[in-house]
C-alpha cells in the first residue's frame, strides 16, 4: 500500500499492511534534521516550493508515511503555516485589517494581533516557542465581539495558488 491508500483504509477502518506513521507533529525532530540557518518560516517556504525534495523526502528517509498537513484559518489559532499556503487579495481584506506586533519573548516569541473592522477591533495574543504555539488571549472576549466576524474576508476570494502548486508537485 502507498501512503494515501494506507490512510484512506485506516480512516475507513479497513485492513492495512501496517499502521500509518507520520511525523508532522514531530517538529523538534524535523527541525534537528533540517538546515539550522533556515528559520521555521523559511522551512515553510521550502516545503511549499519543493515539498517532494524537502518535507516529503525527510519523512521517507525516516521510514515514515510522508504527509503534508494543511490547515484552514481559524481565528485566534496559530496561523503561520496556513498563511504561507493561503492568502487573500488586498480587496478581500478591506474590512479585515490585521496588524501584528511582537510584544515579548527572549526564549520564545509573543505576538499580539489587532484586527480592525468597520464595527470595531479584536485583539489576541499568542506565543511561539520550541515549535509549538498557544493562545494567551483569545479574540472573542465579549458576546458583542462575535458580531465583528461578519467582516471576515470572503472565503470564496482565497488565493489558493501556492497550495494548489504544492499539491500538484506532491501528486
Amino acid at each position: 500500500m502507498n501512503t494515501v491508500e494506507r490512510f484512506i483504509a485506516a480512516f475507513r477502518r479497513q485492513p492495512v499492511d501496517r499502521v500509518p506513521v507520520v511525523a508532522w507533529l514531530g517538529l523538534p525532530l524535523i527541525r534537528r534534521l533540517t538546515p539550522r540557518h533556515l528559520s521555521m518560516l523559511d522551512l515553510f517556504d521550502l516545503w511549499i516550493e519543493d515539498p517532494v525534495g524537502s518535507i516529503v523526502k525527510l519523512q521517507e528517509d525516516l521510514g515514515l508515511d510522508p504527509i503534508v498537513c494543511t490547515h484552514s484559518f481559524h481565528l485566534g489559532t496559530i496561523q503561520r503555516w496556513p498563511e504561507k499556503c493561503i492568502t487573500w487579495p488586498e480587496e478581500a481584506l478591506a474590512n479585515w485589517q490585521v496588524v501584528e506586533e511582537r510584544v515579548a519573548g527572549e526564549d520564545g516569541a509573543c505576538f499580539r494581533r489587532t484586527i480592525t473592522t468597520p464595527g470595531g477591533r479584536l485583539t489576541y495574543v499568542y506565543r511561539i516557542e520550541n515549535y509549538s504555539g498557544w493562545m494567551l488571549e483569545h479574540p472573542l472576549k465579549r458576546p458583542e465581539d462575535i458580531e465583528l466576524l461578519q467582516y471576515l474576508p470572503d472565503p470564496t476570494q482565497m488565493d489558493l495558488s501556492r497550495l494548489r502548486a504544492m499539491v500538484e508537485k506532491v501528486g
